[in-house]
């Protein structure tokens, strides 16, 4: 196998080192791992610290070739994290770097020193890994007794604790007989204090623009503090808030008719507006679910089922990559990024239907059309029959209808929104098959929706391009 592939030169390994940093760079196409002698050799010989997981894993991640070095193209398809492989390689990078100069033959890479620096700065602001790391490390979590001490502790509300299922951190509806019910939220140790901070800097700032909007309301403790900061019975130092609870039912519980729908978008117009203005230090965080970084997710395409589902998803990321371009250009501000339906609170009986958006935690400053083609991909039907229906924008037209009464979007976006709604079912399915696997005791919750974007991706899959681009503006 290693007479087949063609050997590269002195700065094999800044080239390896670039690929890890930032593996999106290149483009889409699959990696080439070096032949599994060579890892082999490299495990025998013993040279690189770290357990033998740990070494397979670096070898598989690192030894990387190029058959085409004109189209410069890599993809890591690796389940162990990148963050973990860049860490060892750099532990071990001398070792590495004589091991592939006794193995290999020189000869002139692809890519000089300063060609790699170019591309490292030029790109750096976006091939940033989008996975954070309490998307993938476990915490040890707080139980509801506990919970109550600390909301009595900090905020001095007495209550009863129980447990929401939620994707990273701890969250309790907080039922006090005095004041009322609230959500507790404690973070994962591993969420940063100045993102936490911008979260709740947005929803006051919603709260002073747009009070009428049903938006909740974030406490301050006791001591007037917006995010204290607790250490548990597990030793972990944890950031806590209180905001107000919105009573309702989750719209993923219930159904919406056609002018419900039309209202869920027409608020989404104007939390647009409400946040036309508002800035933040941590407004441009790098978001796992934000689509505009789907590229920096194929290394998770191993996770997907092979067959059917991984080619939808392939071909999903070949759209969305050339579309890319163009919605690098759309206009940005900071935007809630996550109208999915366990959301949107809503009340039949009340005649403004959508009683509260609640959760956040994945608001960011990304593309207005991003934020409009979330929305809308979370109307698509949970059940889908191929051979019954016109397409699956059937509903979420009516959310588009009611959002265009209220903020306008141009030609171009109308034209991305289907490829992004596409492009977010493809992040939903690489994030939740890979969690499910790290969590399996959570994967009941981590897989809900997932089942659905199968006939969804499928669907995509079964039109043209041509098609996908004139969904929204026939």
């Amino acid at each position: 196998m290693l007479a087949a592939l063609r050997p590269v030169g002195a700065h094999w390994h800044n080239f390896v080192a670039m690929a890890i940093d930032c593996p999106t760079i290149f483009g889409r196409s699959i990696v080439l791992p070096l032949a599994d002698s060579l890892s082999a050799s490299l495990f025998t010989q013993n040279k690189l610290r770290g357990d033998a997981a740990k070494i397979r894993d670096i070898c598989s991640l690192l030894h990387v070739f190029i058959r085409n070095p004109a189209q410069s193209s890599i993809v890591i398809r690796q389940k162990r994290s990148i963050p973990t492989a860049r860490n060892l390689y750099r532990k071990n990078k001398i070792v590495v770097q004589k091991l592939e100069s006794d193995i290999l033959r020189p000869s002139s890479c692809p890519f000089s020193r300063q060609d790699l620096n170019e591309l490292k700065m030029g790109h750096k602001h976006q091939c940033g890994p989008a996975r954070v790391p309490e998307l993938s490390e476990a915490c040890h979590p707080v139980g509801a007794a506990e919970a109550e001490e600390i909301a009595e502790r900090l905020y001095g509300a007495r209550g009863s604790a129980t447990r929401f299922e939620t994707e990273k951190d701890d969250t309790f509806l907080l039922n006090c007989a005095a004041q009322g019910k609230f959500v507790l939220k404690i973070a994962h140790p591993s969420e940063r204090m100045e993102e936490l901070d911008f979260q709740v800097a947005l929803m006051r700032h919603l709260e002073q623009q747009a009070p009428d909007l049903p938006i909740p309301r974030a406490l301050r403790d006791v001591d007037g503090a917006d995010l204290p900061i607790v250490t548990t019975s597990a030793g972990e130092r944890r950031v806590v808030r209180l905001i107000t609870f919105l009573p309702g039912t989750p719209l993923d519980r219930t159904s919406a008719t056609a002018p419900q729908r039309e209202r869920i978008g027409e608020i989404l117009a104007k939390l647009r507006h409400s946040m036309a203005d508002f800035s933040h230090p941590a407004d441009g965080r790098a978001v796992a679910w934000d689509v505009t970084h789907l590229p920096d997710l194929t290394d998770l395409l191993s996770f997907i089922p092979a067959g059917g589902k991984r080619a939808w998803t392939v071909r999903a990321l070949e759209r969305f990559a050339e579309v890319k371009p163009s919605l690098d250009l759309c206009r940005r501000q900071v935007l809630h990024n996550d109208f999915n339906t366990s959301n949107l609170v809503v009340d039949h009986a009340s005649p403004q239907f959508l009683t509260g958006v609640i959760d956040f935690g994945d608001a960011v400053r990304t593309a207005i059309a991003v934020d409009v083609s979330t929305a809308l991909m979370n109307q698509m039907p949970k059940t889908f029959d191929h051979g019954n229906r016109r397409d699956l924008f059937d509903e979420p037209r009516d959310v588009l209808r009611g959002y265009l009464r209220h903020a306008e979007l141009t030609d171009e976006e109308l034209r991305l929104i289907p490829f992004l709604s596409m492009g977010r079912l493809a992040v939903r399915a690489l994030l939740t098959c890979w969690r499910a696997e790290i969590f399996p005791e959570n994967s009941r919750y981590i897989l809900r929706n997932t089942e659905a974007g199968w006939a969804h991706l499928e669907w995509f899959h079964s039109i043209s391009t041509a098609q996908i681009s004139d969904l929204l503006t026939r």
